[in-house]
């Protein structure tokens, strides 16, 4: 049975989803280095000290609207993977829910792909963290499958190799975001796929 909220964490909550909310708004309608603490504060209709009770800065309140999206992205991605098909496949159709989610907010997307490098401090950072961990371990998973298969032979950890194709798709993801005011999912998920290509056939010469 779920636990009843107490009033105190009923109107916690409530300022929270209101602050979220107000946030995503004025980052969709001014972008985000536009948008200002003190606008989001009054749309959500609580004091400037209050927000702060949630967000360190504007830079961690960023991620406290968008750490329960890619939460739910991430989730979903994996959730769905087509558990028959090629490895390659597998991680494409993965990269492929990315692209399409940050082709639908490029202007907020560039702001947390930029943003994420540097990303250590804050109320938010902890579970940001989180998230991207999981999705290294999701790819680890994929590729421990996949050896199993048959379909990856390297003497590298699993872990090592989710890292290398995570970062690959980290930068690729910059690359297509940069070029482009309305990026084509389908343009950046064929890039990337030459570059996987290459890093699964591998450079050295066969023995």
């Amino acid at each position: 049975m779920k636990k009843k909220l107490t009033l105190r964490e009923q109107n916690k909550r409530d300022k929270k989803l209101r602050i979220q909310k107000a946030a995503r708004q004025l980052f969709v309608e001014k972008g985000f280095a536009k948008a200002t603490t003190r606008e989001i504060a009054e749309l959500a209709h609580v004091g400037l000290a209050t927000l702060f009770l949630y967000a360190s800065d504007k830079l961690d309140l960023l991620f406290l609207v968008y750490n329960d999206d890619l939460d739910e992205l991430n989730k979903k991605a994996f959730s769905k993977v087509p558990k028959n098909a090629d490895f390659d496949k597998q991680i494409l159709h993965i990269w492929g829910h990315f692209y399409r989610y940050y082709a639908e907010i490029p202007d907020i997307s560039r702001a947390l792909l930029k943003e994420i490098i540097f990303f250590s401090e804050g109320k938010q950072c902890a579970r940001f963290q989180e998230i991207r961990g999981d999705v290294v371990q999701g790819l680890s998973t994929l590729v421990s499958e996949a050896r199993e298969k048959g379909q990856v032979v390297s003497d590298k950890e699993d872990y090592r190799i989710a890292e290398v194709i995570f970062y690959l798709f980290a930068i690729e993801v910059r690359l297509w975001l940069a070029e482009s005011e309305n990026p084509s999912p389908k343009a950046g998920l064929n890039r990337l796929a030459e570059k996987l290509e290459i890093l699964f056939a591998g450079i050295s010469p066969r023995t």
